[in-house]
């Protein structure tokens, strides 16, 4: 993508904004429920998921602390 008026960083920035804004708890929810329905996963496939959300939700949170320590 180009632009005359914002930088690459800038237009990253935006990028972000727009997509944490978008996939929020739930719009998530909203995917996962459809996704089921699709039969792309089986709801037994939660079984898995779920102990492991917490450790997911934790790297996600360092990984962005850590990019808010490099601006």
């Amino acid at each position: 993508m180009y632009s005359d008026r914002y930088g690459l960083d800038e237009l990253k920035r935006i990028r972000n904004r727009i997509r944490s804004g978008f996939y929020n708890i739930p719009q998530l929810l909203h995917i996962a429920q459809k996704a089921g329905r699709l039969g792309l996963f089986r709801w037994s496939d939660l079984a898995v998921a779920l102990p492991n959300l917490p450790r997911l939700m934790y790297g996600l949170a360092r990984r962005k602390m850590q990019k808010k320590k490099k601006r």
